[in-house]
């Protein structure tokens, strides 16, 4: 009897550490999963080493196209070096250039700007992110202008750093997959129109 105890329990042991080193292995190989609120959302968002909820790359975008709307000579040092750790190495030169570009205008032509932004939308196929809204522009007199203006922003998760891959701003609403086939059509009806007048005025001649 004791015998038979004793195997069952040398069995059982046996089992037991397979056991252990199993969900060891399976902690340590696992993503860990870090709940997070972010401020410009009043819903959780998670992300993981290498992946984020839509919520949090759209408070992310959200974040990124304010500060960047709202840039001045006054703040642009300080915008910087926050953005800076955000910015993929693949971007980061062309990044910052056109950041300075735009703060050497504003100081030329003694402006302010200032953005409003209205709308966060999120495009799964492409996965990017559209800050759309107000942009006003401001001159020396105080005499002031508005137009929509759209930033369209990719993030990445980078060991649970949100990075920066793809940013492009420019005047008007989201230029998402739809308008962007739309564009495309509309573009392609106008080479084939140049194309039958150019075949019409070669007829005439």
């Amino acid at each position: 009897m004791l015998k038979t105890e004793a195997k069952f329990s040398r069995i059982t042991i046996l089992v037991q550490s397979v056991l252990l080193v199993i969900m060891f292995f399976f902690v340590m190989n696992k993503n860990t999963v870090v709940t997070v609120i972010p401020y410009t959302l009043s819903s959780e968002a998670y992300i993981t080493q290498d992946k984020a909820s839509v919520r949090y790359k759209e408070a992310w975008g959200h974040m990124i196209a304010s500060e960047i709307g709202n840039i001045s000579q006054k703040n642009f040092n300080f915008l910087k070096s926050r953005l800076a750790p955000l910015v993929s190495p693949s971007i980061y030169g062309d990044f910052f250039k056109k950041l300075e570009d735009e703060v050497a205008q504003i100081k030329e032509d003694k402006i302010i700007i200032s953005f409003a932004p209205a709308a966060v939308v999120y495009e799964p196929n492409t996965d990017k992110v559209f800050v759309f809204g107000r942009s006003e522009v401001t001159n020396a007199l105080g005499y002031k202008t508005s137009s929509v203006r759209t930033y369209e922003i990719k993030i990445r998760m980078n060991l649970y750093v949100p990075q920066i891959t793809h940013f492009v701003s420019y005047a008007g609403e989201p230029r998402n997959e739809n308008v962007l086939q739309q564009l495309r059509k509309k573009e392609a009806m106008n080479q084939k129109k140049k194309a039958q007048e150019r075949e019409e005025l070669n007829d005439f001649e």
